[in-house]
């Protein structure tokens, strides 16, 4: 009898491990918070459901060749407790140098953001140094207490020589967003001029920015840029281009047009 007991209470208490484990992030913040959630299986926040990628401690990892056109992904969801923020998400991922891939988000109703995964091991030294990048995605997302799901595919995963193939993501990063009626409260004024521009930018903004970063309109961040009186954008062809303006009290996001 006391066997059976032990037996009883040992399934009832994997029975609630197992349920803790949730493939839904809750955001608890404001519309100008950030907050970061851990994947993987031990992370004490959220474990990926699916089976294409593996649970590590801290992190997924996907440790094969992808072949194009047989691709593997993972689902996740993010919803709120209650607040009806804006936002945009960063993931940290880890890989080989030498290895490439191609990595597609795509969430529902949004256009889906496509990343090519750069050989770099001419600038880390060696094919096989472990490389830590981030990946953003530039879409705004409007989340509520209802789910939004986010898919992360893998489409091409090259190994190019090294000793294993590894990518790892260990964390994404829900960055809030302020809108226009957030700014104006809190007496923010940002705005980016001339636009359309020709070789260069300025923005006018009350706040002190920290960071400016300068992304495709396929979501590929192609410039990083600190407070400057001028942002140079000569080299850049033409086209429309997507400015993530964080300053003291958030996030702003502005399309440019560079003649």
């Amino acid at each position: 009898m006391k066997k059976q007991l032990l037996f009883t209470f040992a399934l009832v208490a994997t029975f609630f491990a197992a349920s803790a484990q949730s493939n839904t992030f809750t955001f608890t913040g404001t519309s100008s918070d950030s907050e970061t959630f851990p994947f993987g299986s031990t992370a004490g926040v959220y474990a990926l459901s699916g089976s294409d990628f593996s649970q590590g401690a801290s992190f997924i990892s996907y440790n094969a060749v992808v072949e194009s056109g047989s691709p593997v992904s993972e689902t996740f969801g993010i919803n709120t407790s209650g607040a009806n923020p804006e936002g945009t998400l960063s993931f940290n991922y880890r890989k080989r140098a030498a290895m490439t891939g191609v990595v597609t988000i795509s969430v529902p109703g949004q256009s889906d953001v496509t990343y090519t995964l750069p050989d770099t091991s001419a600038e880390d030294g060696t094919a096989n140094a472990l490389v830590e990048k981030t990946i953003e995605y530039p879409n705004v997302l409007s989340l509520s207490a209802s789910t939004t799901n986010v898919t992360i595919t893998v489409d091409e995963l090259a190994e190019n020589g090294v000793n294993n193939v590894r990518l790892r993501i260990y964390d994404v990063t829900v960055n809030g967003t302020l809108s226009t009626t957030d700014f104006e409260t809190m007496e923010t004024a940002v705005k980016i001029y001339p636009n359309p521009a020709k070789n260069s930018f300025q923005i006018d903004s009350n706040n002190s920015i920290d960071s400016v970063q300068l992304y495709s309109i396929t979501g590929q961040l192609l410039k990083t840029f600190k407070q400057e009186a001028n942002y140079d954008i000569s080299d850049l062809a033409t086209g429309v281009y997507i400015a993530n303006i964080k300053t003291q009290l958030g996030s702003k996001t502005l399309r440019i047009v560079k003649e």
